[in-house]
């Protein structure tokens, strides 16, 4: 897609607040003719006012007034056990599984992409 008409590529960010304080958020790129989910995260203060489900309902009710026909929100996982919640919170939404070859990561720049791997390895070693 890039490079194919990046103007029509748009790139939102959406929060959830109460009294000021960021409960959730979600990043979410338009193209195509979809709209797909990237990247959330959430504090576990208001977690019982559930914004995650107030935030992606308000990007898939977004992305279907814009006329985008498809909402993805980017995979699910099988057995892996870390991350079932997420799979659980996605299924939630009772839309349709398709299965995708998966993703890859384009490396701009070696030396920093090795950095940045050895980096995670680390993190997993020493917490």
């Amino acid at each position: 897609y890039f490079g194919q008409g990046d103007k029509n590529i748009k790139l939102k960010l959406y929060l959830a607040q109460k009294k000021e304080k960021t409960l959730a958020a979600i990043m979410v790129i338009y193209f195509g003719n979809g709209a797909t989910y990237l990247h959330g995260a959430s504090s576990n203060d208001g977690r019982e006012l559930m914004p995650n489900y107030l935030l992606q309902w308000q990007a898939m009710r977004e992305a279907k007034k814009e006329g985008y026909k498809i909402y993805d929100l980017w995979g699910v996982s099988g057995e892996n056990k870390t991350w079932a919640g997420i799979t659980r919170f996605k299924r939630g939404f009772d839309g349709r599984e398709i299965k995708f070859m998966g993703s890859w990561d384009y490396v701009l720049n070696k030396k920093w992409y090795n950095i940045f791997r050895l980096l995670k390895i680390i993190k997993k070693i020493i917490p």
